[in-house]
């Protein structure tokens, strides 16, 4: 009877069935990050722009509601009031809110994303590569849970906020 087993880089032995079951929970692991990008693309991204957008619409429509001349295009707004300027400026997805060119205010629109994970490595080389793999796929698959349904909040100076465009405006400007 002949009995093979592969030699990989660490030294230790594999058989086959050891290198198609990681060949399998690769393949699944790939799966899933195509879903979770996608769900991405589709759940989370339209709703950091409208998080954005709206953020910047309130604070144009709050400074023009207080008597400032007020200009706006996608990723800035500058309003100005006799010698009074103040100026949010769109970067990513930062917004900072300036007052005669000196920060007033630093807000940002944010999701919750899964947090990493530690992990001890088992010593065989098969069942350390297999529990590597298997924690990137859970992982992977909360990022999936979140994205699915996502929730999208803002940050205002460091802080999450669960207010509304309108109220972070008011937040911002008393």
């Amino acid at each position: 009877m002949l009995f093979c087993r592969i030699v990989t880089k660490g030294g230790e032995n594999m058989n086959i069935d050891q290198l198609k079951e990681l060949e399998d929970l690769k393949y699944k692991h790939a799966t899933l990050q195509k879903e979770s990008g996608s769900l991405f693309k589709s759940n989370v991204e339209p709703l950091i722009e409208k998080y954005k957008s709206d953020l910047m619409i309130k604070i144009a429509e709050y400074l023009k509601g207080k008597g400032f001349n007020v200009r706006k295009d996608e990723t800035s707004i500058k309003a100005t009031y006799r010698d009074l300027e103040i100026a949010a400026l769109l970067d990513s997805n930062w917004i900072s809110i300036k007052e005669d060119g000196k920060e007033k205010a630093k807000a940002r629109v944010k999701y919750p994303i899964s947090s990493g994970y530690s992990m001890s490595v088992p010593k065989d080389e098969f069942q350390a590569a297999k529990a590597r793999i298997l924690k990137d796929i859970e992982q992977v698959e909360k990022d999936i849970k979140l994205y699915a349904k996502p929730v999208v909040f803002y940050e205002l100076n460091g802080l999450k906020c669960q207010d509304t465009a309108e109220e972070l405006v008011k937040k911002i400007f008393s």
